[in-house]
């Protein structure tokens, strides 16, 4: 396909299927322990997952590849912010060393258009 959801919505789907099959063929005692109470948040974390790779695949046809790859790796940064603030977790040198150099990145990245 031509079109980024539409490459999206393929890629996630053929995923979908492998990972459902390898989940009930080889993980069921797992899937039977957690059940239905997280059916919902595991769509909604699917469902915007595919979102945000369909925005940056359609970002990616209209700038520089290369920007657009290095801003979306800034969700790194936000994933460990929330770890850290919302969600209690350590806030690790390796972790802070990560966001700096994202971070930095982002900064050269700006300074550099």
């Amino acid at each position: 396909s031509q079109s980024p959801a539409g490459y999206a919505a393929a890629l996630y789907l053929g995923n979908s299927i492998g990972i459902g099959l390898y989940a009930a063929l080889f993980q069921r005692p797992r899937l039977a322990k957690f059940g239905a109470p997280l059916v919902m948040p595991a769509m909604w974390t699917a469902t915007l997952s595919l979102i945000t790779y369909i925005l940056i695949l359609h970002a990616m046809t209209r700038a520089p590849v290369a920007v657009v790859a290095a801003l979306a790796e800034t969700s790194i940064v936000f994933a460990a912010l929330i770890g850290v603030l919302w969600l209690h977790e350590p806030a690790r040198m390796g972790h802070l060393a990560g966001i700096a150099m994202v971070a930095s990145g982002v900064v050269v990245l700006r300074l550099t258009q």
